[in-house]
């Protein structure tokens, strides 16, 4: 009798512990969801990283891609719902396949792989990896022809040695998988910003 006391004792814990991890994703989701992420270029350094530390937060009751779909969806909907409220047009069908090709790189391949790093990589690396997108965005768009004054590529330089710089002393966290997805993440999303330069999106 006494070991099952015992027991349902421990139940009761670990499921208190479950539910309050389970509240502390869904804030964190809200959080994160209400961050449009056209936003992400607005933000401060000390900014970014209290978003990157919500994700984290978050990461305890979602995995990586899910978080991804759900912060989207949340954010996704919203916007498309204030939009048409506005008297927006809808996308044509043909800026949809356009819409899918920027999604992949911006989204699944960008917020689902930073998520997915979030998981062994300490969030000042993450931080770091992150700032690392408007270099990638610098070159992706000389590579098209438009090359980056003098000034603004010392202003890129600056702004990511700023980040460092922040994060110098933080936490170091790190696996193989975190580093190929915090690679792959900033580049994904400098091409896909790069690309949708020109194309046929809606306004």
């Amino acid at each position: 009798g006494e070991r099952h006391a015992v027991q349902r004792r421990a139940d009761r814990v670990h499921a208190g512990r479950v539910r309050r991890g389970q509240r502390r994703g869904v804030r964190a989701v809200a959080v994160v969801g209400r961050r449009a992420d056209g936003a992400a270029e607005r933000r401060d350094d000390d900014g970014a990283v209290a978003v990157l530390y919500a994700i984290v937060l978050a990461l305890k009751a979602y995995p990586p891609f899910l978080l991804t779909a759900v912060r989207m969806f949340i954010a996704g909907t919203l916007m498309y719902a204030a939009l048409r409220w506005r008297g927006v047009p809808a996308p044509t069908r043909a800026q949809w396949p356009r819409i899918a090709v920027l999604a992949i790189f911006m989204t699944v391949l960008s917020n689902a792989l930073v998520n997915k790093a979030e998981e062994t990589v300490s969030s000042g690396l993450v931080a770091i990896g992150v700032a690392a997108m408007p270099l990638w965005a610098g070159l992706f768009s000389a590579l098209r022809g438009h090359h980056p004054s003098r000034g603004e590529w010392l202003g890129l330089v600056v702004g990511f040695a700023g980040v460092v710089w922040l994060n110098l002393g933080s936490e170091v966290r790190l696996s193989w998988m975190g580093a190929a997805a915090l690679l792959v993440a900033p580049i994904a999303w400098a091409f896909g910003s790069i690309w949708s330069r020109g194309q046929d999106l809606p306004e």
